[in-house]
């Protein structure tokens, strides 16, 4: 058996994988190409996908009641959305290779409460999100999000805003915004879209 084949059977049991366990945390609509991974540490996580997605990315649910909600028509790439409160991308988004979206800090910031994460180690406890700061992350629709970029914590993307690459998003990014930078600022004000969000003219 060639090296070409055994990757091809390789996706496949990736794929069916995912949309095992998908299936089983949320829903998933119809006509989407999905190379995807889903990890869930966390009872109560959900995943959406809408329809006609393209996805290549990775998805984590590690925190009680996390959720993962996709439009339709959503393009991501090689990236890594974790969520332990939830993470919303609306209709028509594009999301570049290398991304990061995360909408927690993961660990608290006193090593009292962090040290408690080392779930490796003998006699390990469970880890105690409640000492985590979370906060909703929320990428508006028709939005771009460029190659290595990170979206953290608490932030909304406004609709047909563009971040570009390498940009660390902090702040919440108004509509039709362009932003660049560590941390990201605003550099562009392009024209509105004339048709509304949620529409695909």
């Amino acid at each position: 058996m060639s090296l070409s084949m055994l990757r091809q059977l390789w996706v496949s049991y990736q794929s069916r994988a995912f949309l095992h366990t998908a299936r089983r945390v949320g829903s998933i609509g119809q006509r989407n190409h999905l190379h995807c991974r889903l990890g869930t540490t966390a009872p109560d996580c959900s995943l959406t996908i809408g329809n006609d997605c393209d996805l290549h990315c990775s998805f984590t649910l590690e925190g009680p009641g996390a959720r993962i909600a996709l439009g339709n028509r959503v393009y991501i790439g090689a990236s890594h959305l974790i969520s332990a409160c939830a993470i919303t991308v609306e209709d028509d988004v594009f999301i570049a290779w290398g991304v990061t979206i995360i909408d927690h800090n993961s660990h608290p910031l006193d090593f009292q409460h962090r040290r408690h994460d080392q779930a490796w180690l003998p006699n390990a406890q469970p880890k105690d999100w409640t000492v985590v700061k979370k906060s909703p992350v929320c990428i508006g629709a028709r939005a771009w999000i460029g190659v290595h970029s990170i979206i953290l914590k608490g932030v909304s993307i406004g609709h047909d805003a563009v971040v570009g690459a390498g940009a660390v998003v902090t702040r919440d990014v108004p509509p039709g915004t362009v932003v660049g930078g560590n941390p990201a600022i605003p550099l562009l004000q392009l024209p509105q879209e004339r048709t509304p969000p949620g529409t695909n003219a």
